[in-house]
């Protein structure tokens, strides 16, 4: 599954290509070693099995595999062709690529937000209760999946100080962070 998606990701780094494909091809050769996937597990006690859970913590995240089935995935990547073929062209556009009336068009409701790519388009407004994804930085063109970024504003929990929303976080057993700092502001 990695080496599809290593083939299908687009980006050209111009001279270091060779040295990044073989960076990525080193990464991915790494992560098949962390010991942190597999099918879900139950024990006897209808508790997700035990080296699942330590894997979690040792590592950060677990990936479950065959948790669809091809019919699944099939159907999935169906609809979701279908999704981006009947998009608006822009922005506005009451049409899709084909000429043809464009999903959701005529709805009162928005069906579609257009935004640049990893941006964020609600930050610092009330939208999602003040929950959303952080902007990334220019020229990063992904992120990582295992963590969920977002953007914590006080004023939606009663000015909580992120330090506290953290903790409560944590409590709730919920493993949060206070991020990292960016490689290019490190000294």
């Amino acid at each position: 599954m990695l080496q599809q998606w290593h083939a299908t990701a687009a980006v050209d780094y111009g001279p270091e290509q060779a040295a990044m494909a073989a960076y990525v091809e080193a990464g991915a050769a790494r992560a098949m070693t962390l010991g942190n996937r597999g099918p879900i597990r139950i024990d006897a006690s209808g508790q997700l099995a035990a080296d699942i859970v330590e894997a979690y913590w040792r590592v950060g995240f677990y990936i479950f595999t065959e948790v669809l089935g091809s019919d699944e995935l099939a159907d999935i990547e169906r609809d979701v062709g279908t999704l981006l073929a009947r998009a608006p062209v822009s922005e506005g556009a009451t049409v899709d690529a084909a000429g043809q009336p464009a999903l959701g068009a005529g709805c009162s409701a928005p069906t579609f937000f257009w935004s640049r790519p990893l941006g964020d388009p609600w930050g610092g407004t009330s939208v999602a209760n003040g929950r959303h994804p952080a902007r990334m930085y220019e020229g990063c063109t992904r992120n990582a999946y295992h963590l969920y970024m977002l953007r914590y504003d006080s004023k939606q929990f009663a000015n909580l100080p992120r330090k506290r929303f953290l903790e409560a976080m944590k409590a709730e057993g919920i493993p949060s962070d206070g991020g990292y700092t960016p490689l290019n502001k490190e000294p």
